[in-house]
């Protein structure tokens, strides 16, 4: 856990920083952290905190939130949209369930978001189509199924798309594949049933050196 001489943090008002990451901290997520009321960036990567994920962390005016590679097992609050943060890092946790439709109010601000390797299930909201300042989608190594949102040509600006290792089927919509920006479209070990010409062109440039 946080050491207790650590617990006084919570004095200190201007703190807009906030760097745990890379220690060998155990135990629930730190909620003294949410009474900072300046804090601007918040770094727990690299530990082995545990348990659920407050949902008060996600109405806190953030930009950047880093809580991947620890043992968090919880659900994504319905509330994750209310976030401002412009980086999200999830990933190398134990995060299950749907993601929130409320995740379509970040699309002025997201820019990254990588939640690869949790237990994460369900279909993907349409929502994630408003997504529109994007620049990475890594949603590797998860649960989810079904199909992919028809209509992501709004995502302009998104680089890397990752999708491998779960359980999507259907078709990839060729709006995706058409993305002025897309240079990583990272979709095997799904159960895709087809693979259209555009498809087939984006994959072949991917391989190539």
């Amino acid at each position: 856990m946080i050491p207790r001489s650590l617990l006084s943090i919570k004095n200190l008002l201007l703190l807009d920083e906030a760097d745990f990451s890379n220690n060998r901290f155990v135990g629930p997520f730190p909620d003294v952290l949410l009474e900072l009321p300046k804090l601007k960036y918040l770094d727990l990567r690299f530990n082995n905190f545990e348990g659920q994920v407050p949902s008060g962390l996600f109405d806190k005016n953030l930009d950047a939130i880093f809580l991947n590679d620890n043992r968090f097992h919880s659900i994504i609050p319905e509330n994750f949209g209310n976030s401002n943060a412009s980086v999200v890092v999830l990933a190398n946790n134990r995060f299950y369930g749907c993601i929130p439709k409320s995740i379509g109010k970040m699309g002025n601000t997201l820019d990254e978001l990588i939640v690869t390797n949790n237990e994460l299930s369900g279909c993907l909201p349409e929502e994630i189509s408003k997504l529109v300042s994007l620049t990475v989608f890594d949603f590797g190594r998860n649960k989810f199924v079904g199909s992919l949102p028809k209509d992501l040509k709004s995502m302009q600006k998104v680089e890397i798309f990752d999708i491998a290792s779960n359980s999507f089927m259907g078709n990839v919509p060729k709006n995706l594949c058409t993305l002025p920006k897309l240079a990583n479209f990272t979709f095997s070990k799904n159960y895709f049933e087809s693979m259209d010409e555009t498809l087939k062109d984006f994959a072949e440039f991917q391989g190539k050196d």
